[in-house]
């Protein structure tokens, strides 16, 4: 990944969700790319992987669901930082989650999110 600005690419069905995150991170530093399905997102990525700092996945998609969709993307690209995001979260959910780099439960905040960014975030906003 390139040291400029960090990106992430942060794949939600719900296109209001996903701007008002884009907007809130652009603010504090962070391009976020918008893919509202599995499919979509695996596109985008065969060509931008490597410029990601992490993608941000919802659980609930379309074609698939995040859980699915986070194996296809470590199995493809196995350095990717993944996060899975629901509002639906149990302990089966946590338990599955657990193999990728983080979980978090609908709403969260912007810093929730940069804490997974980490040393790519502007300004020290993320977390190490």
């Amino acid at each position: 990944m390139s040291r400029g600005r960090p990106q992430i690419l942060y794949v939600e069905d719900s296109a209001v969700i996903g701007r008002m995150l884009a907007e809130s991170l652009d603010e504090q530093g962070v391009t976020v790319h918008l893919a509202d399905t599995g499919d979509q997102a695996l596109s985008w990525l065969a060509e931008h992987a490597g410029e990601l700092s992490m993608v941000l996945c919802d659980h609930g998609l379309p074609d698939t669901t995040g859980l699915e969709l986070m194996h296809r993307i470590r199995e493809q690209f196995p350095d990717l930082r993944l996060v899975l995001t629901t509002g639906f979260a149990g302990p089966d959910i946590e338990r599955r989650a657990a193999a990728f780099d983080g979980l978090l439960i609908k709403p969260f905040d912007t810093a929730a999110v940069t804490a997974f960014i980490g040393d790519d975030c502007p300004d020290g906003a993320g977390l190490s």
